[in-house]
């Protein structure tokens, strides 16, 4: 992987009740950042983004969309 392009980002956090993941994403060749959303049954919401920044807000756009 490209880490001058997508640097080592790990973030984990706890949001409205959810919790929320964003890494490197695992497949070198497209690069980019994942996302995920969990509650106490599962993922329930993942996507992919090629800015750490961005992959945390959508995280968190999905979030605020449930309310």
């Amino acid at each position: 992987m490209n880490t001058e392009h997508y640097p080592d980002f790990n973030h984990e956090e706890t949001y409205k009740g959810y919790t929320l993941y964003v890494e490197n994403n695992a497949d070198q060749h497209i690069g980019g950042y994942e996302y995920c959303v969990t509650n106490d049954s599962g993922i329930i919401e993942e996507g992919l983004e090629f800015d750490a920044q961005v992959a945390v807000q959508k995280a968190r756009d999905y979030v605020n969309s449930l309310s």
